[in-house]
């Protein structure tokens, strides 16, 4: 959860520089809401859950381990 908040509080803030970057251009603010859009998507791909394998699914030597 912490790591999204990461992830959220930094794309916004660098949208946010590159919109005040541009304040005359009206075009810049929805090209960058695009661009979140999609990092949002590929980084939320990239960090899914991973399955944890219960103990019955491993061998008994690692689970003696």
């Amino acid at each position: 959860m912490l790591r999204a908040a990461a992830w959220t509080l930094g794309l916004f803030g660098v949208g946010t520089a590159i919109v005040r970057m541009f304040p005359e251009s009206a075009w810049i603010e929805p090209i960058v809401l695009l661009a979140l859009g999609v990092a949002f998507l590929y980084v939320s791909a990239r960090t899914s859950v991973r399955e944890r394998r219960s103990r019955s699914a491993l061998s008994p030597k690692q689970a003696a381990a």
